[in-house]
Formats: structure tokens, C-alpha cells, sequence
């Protein structure tokens, strides 16, 4: 320890605070950014996953929770993303209701400037 020559209790004391302190800010606020933006996780759920962890299994908890929680992370997102892709095809072929709302898209193309509507259409110039 470099702080014994010196002013022993208080130069020591503070280098100890500041050691924890730093370590407290490094595990707790650091980390859990750094782990979430390699991972494309959220610092609070990298939070509460290393916690989760660290009740469960202990120490082994806390060095498996990051991998766990990205990879219950991905295969929720493709889960989700495979939903949503069978609700939009579970509508079948295309219904007058998709061909009104192309028509309608198609009216206020470039050609017809910016018209609104279906009925009311102004011929291109020519």
C-alpha cells in the first residue's frame, strides 16, 4: 500500500471509499451499458438479469445471466416477428378493401398533384 508512509487512517481511508465507490459505479452503471449495446439489450433488463442471476445460481448465475438473457432476448424477437408475419398473411389474396386503398394511393401520386380522394382527379398537365 502506497498510502502507509503517509498520513496512515485518512489518506488510506479515502483511497479505500474511492475504490469502492468506483468499483460500485463500474458494475452498476458501466457495465450493464456497455454488456446492453454489445448485446442490443436494455441496461435494465442486463440489471435485473445479472440479479436474477446472482439469487439463482451465485456467482455462476452472474457469469451465465447476460448470455441467458440475450438469448431469451432473440428468440422473442423472432417469435414475435414470426407472428406478426402470420397475422398479415392470414388474410389470404387481396380484398376490395386493399384495392380501394391502393386506388386511393394511386390518386394522389406525382402525376396527379397531390390530389385527395378517388372521385375527384386532376388530369396531368400537359
Amino acid at each position: 500500500m502506497a498510502t502507509l508512509p503517509v498520513s496512515f487512517p485518512t489518506t488510506t481511508i479515502i483511497w479505500i471509499a474511492f475504490i469502492i465507490v468506483w468499483q460500485r459505479i463500474e458494475d452498476y452503471i458501466i457495465q450493464p451499458h456497455v454488456y446492453g449495446r454489445t448485446m442490443n439489450m436494455n441496461p435494465l433488463v442486463t440489471i435485473v438479469s445479472l440479479l436474477v442471476g446472482a439469487e439463482l445460481l451465485g456467482i455462476l448465475g452472474v457469469l451465465l445471466a447476460i448470455p441467458a438473457a440475450a438469448a431469451i432476448q432473440i428468440i422473442l424477437l423472432d417469435w414475435c416477428s414470426y407472428r406478426q408475419g402470420e397475422t398479415t398473411t392470414a388474410g389470404g389474396a387481396v380484398g376490395a378493401d386493399d384495392t380501394t386503398a391502393a386506388g386511393a394511393d394511386a390518386a394522389t401520386g406525382p402525376d396527379n398533384h397531390g390530389s385527395v380522394g378517388r372521385d375527384r382527379q386532376v388530369p396531368p398537365d400537359a
